[in-house]
This record gives structure tokens, C-alpha cells and sequence, in this order.
């Protein structure tokens, strides 16, 4: 789960951060391209009803990702976002799995070059209602590479990309780092970590020329970046569970000193010393997406709840695309899909349909059974009315791990329980076993046999 990072100087943090989990950095990723960029809000839709409280009225599992039988052996992932500008989705992942000896599954032990952290990706803006053909940054070779290096002389050690945003014609991203010391591997280290910014210099390349911007390490406000007029906010859940949010000029992002802070909506902007949160969270809620919806004409935030057994949503209490809407704060929670070990749930704001202005998708990783590093790929009908208390939208076994329509079964499947362990550290796979898998370039899919969820 991404936690809050204590706004400390890297060594510092590696000294005090011993016993956390490793994924306490994984967060907001920004790329930096030297192209201009569209990238402005969508204009609002008059919505049928005000919306200050969301549900879910339908939700399908569309397919795994990336997609079965895709050209880099890729398995999956624990994490994912996406920024879209124009016809292309820029993503990042968090760790991903790769069958390196085309055996159909990852062994820990046949292929130990086979698992990576996160990395940056490239998707064509297809119909997100066959799922997503995404490739990774990759060398000439094809190796699949991470987002960038780490620095061993600085006992840099891993590093995690997230979300991509958008600032003065140029995409950015930030990073956690994983310290190490003494250096990386080294039985008995002391771990700790940072946040760090980037950017990439060459998008439209297989290699997307990621760069560092800024000082390495010391940025605490990175989750869920998002442009609003000339104004990038970006956000951090402290220790209180508070969400506080931070702002820079969309022109100086990569200047720590430039950033301001949200004070409360008196005083409203001042030095991060005088925070308030705007919101409040709930202990172990999962880091928010936020961003604006055209269709509710408000902002929406997204997010791992009840403890990671759900995914719950809030909108913002005031309608608008504006700065004033975004500040003032956001309504309570409502529960938008059960979905037990929902570990890392993002919703893909920049993937919509035409046809369906309620439609939005999301991933999901880190499902039940252990079943790590196992991405899924949902549509779900936004509706200001709550459902039938009844109604079920996660299926379990059912729709996660059977066969799916197409070419025939998930090619990189699930572990396999029967194993010793039956996790990640084990590593034993079986090929045949997974959720539906539709070609995401084609337009026609065979008949499942398989059982599937009830209409909506």
C-alpha cells in the first residue's frame, strides 16, 4: 500500500523507516516530454442529478493486464495508471512479473531476471471495452527495462514509478526510492525511502528517455497530481489519515521551494508548516485518483477502501471544473464495488467511451488466493441512485480466474495454491487459468462456455 512519506532528507528516513514495507514510496509517477501537450480538462456534462454522493449501477471484469499472449511476456503487475494525450496512454506499473523463457509461466527460480520494479509504458487509445494493448519501456534488444536507475552511490537501491501528469505542455512523473543501507542486498540493511521527480525527454521512443528533475528524495506531496487552470495539485495522506493537498505553478514544478500549501478556507495557501488536511481519510485507505468528471460535473475521487476489501468513491461538495470546486472539499464515501485484496485500485481517468458518458475503467492488483502481481481491468456505470442492497458486483473465482472468450485461456495464469507457499517467494505458476481475455485490437471474440455474472 503507498503510505505517507515524513518529510525528511533520504539518509534520515533510512535510519527511521526500518520495518516498513518496501512499497511505502510506491507512488505518483510525471513524465516530462519535450513536446507540446493537450492535456486540458474535458467540458462538463450537465449530469441528470447533482451527484454529491456516486455508486456503481453495472460493473464488468473486461479482461487481465497486459493482455494475454502480448508480444513482451508479460505477466502482470501490482499497480498501474495512466495519463492519455491524444491517441496514446502513457503508463506506469509497479513491479511486473516477465516469462523470460517463454515457458507460459514465472518461475522465481528458473527466471530470477524475470521480476522488475515498476516501469513506464505506452497503450493505443483503443476501445477500452476490449481491454488494453500495452507495450513497456524496452531496450533495442527487447530487454524490458525499469523506469529509471538507481544511483548505488547513493544507496539508492529500487525504485517505483506512478501516476503521469501534465504540466506546461510537458508530462512529468514522480518516483519512490528505496534506500538501502549498507548498499543494496546486503543481509541485516536498514531501509528507507523517498520520492523523487522525473520526466521524459522522448515520450514517442521505445525507450521514453526518463531523466530525474529536482532533488532526489525529499518530495512528500506526490499522490494523484492534477492540472486545474494554471495550477498543479498534488496530495499526501499524513499520519492522521488526513488528505492534505499541495500547488505549484504549472511552470515550476520541478521547484520544491515553489510549492504551496492548503491552510484551510480562510487563509487557503501558505507555507507547509501551516497545513490542514482537506479531507479526511480512514486508516488504511489505499492513495486516491483524483481527478475531474465530466459526466457527474464534479471531481471524483477513487480509491482502495475498508481496509482493502472494497473500492469507494467521493465527490467534491462543490460542482465544477473549478479551483474553488476541487477546495472545497469532498463529500462522504460511498462504496462503489466489493473487491477483497484490493490492494491497489486506480481509475483510468482518461479512458472513457462516447457512448456510455457514465462509464468509467479502473485496475485492480493483488487479488485474493494469492494470486500476486495480478492486474484485472474493470468498466464500471457511474449512477447517482444506490443499488439494490442485493446486488453483487464482485464475483470472486467466477469471473477472476476462469477461461475467457478469444484465443483461449490466459497465457501466464495464476499460482498455483497446491504449491509449498503458494505466493510470490514460491513462485510456481500454472498456464490455462485466468479472467476473460478479449483481443484488445480485434472487434470479435468466440463464445465463452465459461459461467458469467448476471446482467446488469
Amino acid at each position: 500500500m503507498p503510505l505517507p512519506v515524513p518529510a525528511r532528507s533520504a539518509p534520515t528516513q533510512a535510519r527511521t523507516c526500518g520495518g516498513v514495507l518496501r512499497r511505502v514510496c510506491l507512488t505518483s509517477l510525471a513524465l516530462l516530454a519535450g513536446t507540446s501537450i493537450s492535456g486540458s480538462i474535458p467540458h462538463a456534462h450537465a449530469g441528470p442529478a447533482p451527484f454529491e454522493k456516486v455508486y456503481a449501477s453495472r460493473a464488468r471484469l473486461v479482461s487481465r493486464v497486459p493482455a494475454s499472449g502480448n508480444d513482451q511476456k508479460l505477466i502482470g503487475f501490482d499497480g498501474a495508471s495512466s495519463f492519455v494525450v491524444g491517441s496514446t496512454a502513457y503508463w506506469s506499473t509497479g513491479d511486473l512479473l516477465i516469462d523470460g523463457n517463454g515457458d507460459g509461466f514465472y518461475s522465481k527460480y528458473d527466471e530470477p531476471f524475470g521480476a522488475r520494479t515498476g516501469t513506464i509504458g505506452r497503450a493505443p487509445l483503443r476501445r477500452p471495452d476490449k481491454g488494453v494493448d500495452l507495450t513497456v519501456r524496452h531496450n533495442a534488444d527487447g530487454v524490458v527495462l525499469a523506469a529509471l536507475q538507481p544511483n548505488r552511490a547513493n544507496n539508492e537501491c529500487l525504485f517505483w514509478p506512478n501516476q503521469i501528469f501534465e504540466a506546461d505542455s510537458k508530462l512529468y512523473f514522480f518516483f519512490g526510492i528505496q534506500y538501502e543501507y549498507p548498499p543494496c542486498n546486503v543481509q541485516g540493511h536498514t531501509t528507507g525511502y523517498g520520492i523523487g521527480l522525473g520526466r521524459l525527454t522522448n515520450p514517442t521512443t521505445d525507450d521514453f528517455g526518463p531523466v530525474r528533475e529536482g532533488t532526489d528524495g525529499d518530495w512528500t506531496y506526490y499522490i494523484s497530481p492534477l492540472k486545474v487552470g494554471g495550477f498543479v495539485y498534488t496530495f499526501r495522506i499524513d499520519a492522521s489519515s488526513g488528505l492534505q493537498v499541495a500547488r505549484v505553478d504549472e511552470k515550476n514544478v520541478a521547484s520544491r521551494g515553489s510549492y504551496q500549501y492548503w491552510t484551510g478556507p480562510v487563509t487557503r495557501w501558505g507555507a507547509e508548516g501551516n497545513a490542514v488536511p482537506l479531507a479526511q481519510m480512514e486508516a488504511l485507505d489505499g492513495a486516491p485518483k483524483i481527478a475531474f468528471s465530466a459526466y457527474l460535473n464534479r471531481f471524483l475521487m477513487v480509491y482502495s477502501c475498508d481496509v482493502f476489501r472494497a473500492i469507494c468513491a467521493r465527490t467534491a461538495k462543490l460542482p465544477g471544473q473549478t479551483a474553488a470546486a476541487l477546495e472545497s472539499g469532498f463529500n462522504e464515501k460511498t462504496l462503489l464495488l466489493d473487491h477483497p485484496a484490493s490492494f491497489y485500485a486506480t481509475w483510468h481517468s482518461g479512458y472513457t467511451d462516447g457512448k456510455h458518458p457514465e462509464r468509467i475503467y479502473l485496475t485492480t492488483a493483488r487479488q485474493p488466493g494469492g494470486r500476486l502481481y495480478y492486474a484485472t481491468w474493470w468498466e464500471l456505470d457511474l449512477s447517482a441512485q444506490p443499488p439494490s442492497p442485493t446486488r453483487t458486483f464482485y464475483y470472486g473465482a467466477r469471473d477472476l480466474y476462469r477461461d475467457g472468450p478469444g484465443v483461449g485461456a490466459w497465457n501466464y495464469a495464476t499460482y498455483d495454491l497446491s504449491a509449498a507457499g503458494g505466493g510470490l517467494d514460491v513462485g510456481s505458476m500454472v498456464p490455462g487459468v485466468g479472467p476473460p481475455t478479449p483481443t484488445p485490437t480485434s472487434r470479435r471474440s468466440a463464445p465463452s462456455s465459461a459461467p458469467r455474472p448476471s446482467p446488469a
